[in-house]
C-alpha cells in the first residue's frame, strides 16, 4: 500500500512537471529580427493572451491543441519547439517564425506589419492534393463549438452543419466548393470554411 501511495506521488509530480514546462515553454518575448516583429507572449486559464511590442491591445488565443493557439479569427500560434514559435494567419498563407528573447527589444516598437507582403511564405508551398476521403468525419470549431459532418461520396463532400443542411461539395482547384461558393480547404490539420466572398466562417479540427 505504501509503494502504491509513493508511485501515485510521483505520478502527480511527474504531471505537474509537465504542465510547467508547458507553460514556461511558451510565455516571454519572441522575437522574428528580419521583420523587426516582437511580441509578449503570457499565459492565461484558456490559453494564451500576445501583445506585439508597440501596440497596446493584448490578442486572446485558445489552446485547441497541446501548444497550439487559435484566435476568433482562426490565427494560430504553433509552438514548435522550446525556442521557436510561429503564427500562421486563418487562410494558411501568412507565416512568421519567432525566437525566443531574453527581454523586450524597443528596437521592434516599429517593425512591419503582419500583413507585408515578405512574411507571405506558404502560397507557393507544395501540397499534396486532399482527397475526399481525407476529410470524412467529425469537425468542430473550438470557439463556438460549431461541427461539421463530412462524408465521402464518390470524390465529393456531403456536409451537414451551420445550416447547410445537407450539401455538396465537389473537388476544384482551390478545394472542395458547393454549388453557391462556399469552400472548403484543408491547411495541415486544419479545415477551412470560406463563403462565397472571401470571409473565413471558422476554423475546425477533427474531434
Amino acid at each position: 500500500m505504501r509503494n502504491l501511495v509513493i508511485l501515485s506521488m510521483l505520478l502527480a509530480s511527474c504531471v505537474l512537471v509537465e504542465a510547467k514546462a508547458v507553460t514556461q515553454q511558451v510565455e516571454g518575448y519572441w522575437s522574428n529580427s528580419r521583420h523587426q516583429v516582437q511580441v509578449q507572449v503570457e499565459r492565461t486559464p484558456q490559453g494564451i493572451r500576445v501583445l506585439r511590442i508597440g501596440q497596446s491591445r493584448w490578442r486572446q488565443y485558445r489552446e485547441v491543441r497541446n501548444n497550439q493557439f487559435q484566435d476568433q479569427q482562426g490565427n494560430t500560434y504553433y509552438v514548435l519547439s522550446n525556442g521557436q514559435l510561429e503564427w500562421e494567419s486563418s487562410d494558411g498563407r501568412k507565416r512568421i517564425q519567432f525566437n525566443r528573447s531574453n527581454s523586450r527589444n524597443r528596437t521592434y516598437q516599429r517593425g512591419r506589419s503582419y500583413s507585408s507582403r515578405n512574411d507571405w511564405r506558404g502560397g507557393n508551398r507544395v501540397r499534396r492534393a486532399v482527397q475526399a476521403r481525407d476529410l470524412q468525419g467529425t469537425w468542430v470549431n473550438y470557439w463556438n463549438d460549431d461541427c461539421l459532418f463530412i462524408r465521402s461520396r464518390r470524390g465529393a463532400l456531403r456536409v451537414r452543419g451551420l445550416g447547410f443542411g445537407s450539401r455538396t461539395f465537389h473537388a476544384g482547384p482551390n478545394g472542395f466548393e458547393d454549388h453557391k461558393g462556399n469552400l472548403i480547404q484543408l491547411d495541415r490539420r486544419r479545415l477551412v470554411l470560406i463563403n462565397r466572398r472571401g470571409k473565413i466562417r471558422g476554423s475546425f479540427y477533427r474531434r
